[in-house]
């Protein structure tokens, strides 16, 4: 449901926030935490930079911080920064009601989802991240025990 670079910001952000407060981080040690490209990476943190979300500082000890504490920063004002989600009309029709109960019933749970994700987005703020759950995400092998053997050898 979210763009690609939606999802990008979210993890850039959600990586800058689950850093100790205050604390600079560079875009390169960004890009490797949040699997995001680099150059792609710089885009976004020069965007949220221009709008507000972000500080940014150049040169020795330079990088990017959050520009106020990560509870008051909502995942929803990250992701209408690329997205203009009151202009998205959910459902399977753009907005045009279908003539089957069948197609309606669908047509009414792809709304009813829409509405929970923006409730979560605008309910959800960067604080509810943390650097373990990024690692957590982005290297899932690294959590695997590879010694427990769970196939049958009957």
């Amino acid at each position: 449901m979210l763009s690609q670079t939606s999802q990008h910001a979210l993890r850039a952000l959600g990586y800058i926030a689950s850093v100790e407060q205050g604390k600079r981080v560079g875009s390169a040690a960004i890009a490797r935490a949040s699997d995001v490209p680099h150059g792609f990476l710089l885009k976004i943190l020069n965007t949220m930079t221009v709008r507000g979300i972000l500080l940014s500082t150049r040169g020795v000890g330079g990088g990017f911080q959050l520009a106020r504490p990560a509870e008051n920063i909502s995942m929803y004002e990250i992701v209408t920064t690329f997205e203009n989600l009151s202009r998205t009309t959910p459902g399977l029709l753009g907005g045009v009601p279908p003539e089957s109960p069948d197609l309606r019933a669908m047509d009414s749970t792809i709304r009813r989802q829409f509405d929970e994700l923006l409730h979560f987005l605008r309910t959800t703020t960067l604080d509810a991240f943390s650097l373990e759950d990024f690692n957590r995400h982005l290297h899932p092998e690294a959590g695997r025990d590879d010694t427990t053997n769970t196939e049958d050898t009957d």
